[in-house]
């Protein structure tokens, strides 16, 4: 398999969409850890085992993009590969 193709896909909300993913970074936000909605796109993957969890306790944006870049980072490293930022 080529490793040199890497993307991130920010939402993902059904199981058949995990198919396309080798690993999963669920994001949980403080306040919001139970969910009143019934769509089946807001609770299909409610009792999933996701790969790494990143949780946004302080409602902060960039602490929630720095843990899942670093969580990125590691998958990477393992992947044998790096990221290429501007």
């Amino acid at each position: 398999q080529d490793k040199s193709n890497f993307c991130v896909i920010a939402d993902i909300r059904f199981p058949n969409e995990l198919e396309l993913c080798d690993y999963v970074i669920r994001v949980e936000r403080e306040g919001l850890s139970t969910n009143t909605s019934t769509a089946i796109s807001e609770t299909a993957l409610d009792n999933h085992k996701f790969d790494y969890y990143v949780k946004n306790e302080t409602n902060n944006l960039n602490n929630t993009y720095a843990q899942a870049e670093n969580i990125i980072q590691e998958i990477l490293k393992k992947e044998g590969l790096r990221w290429l930022s501007g």
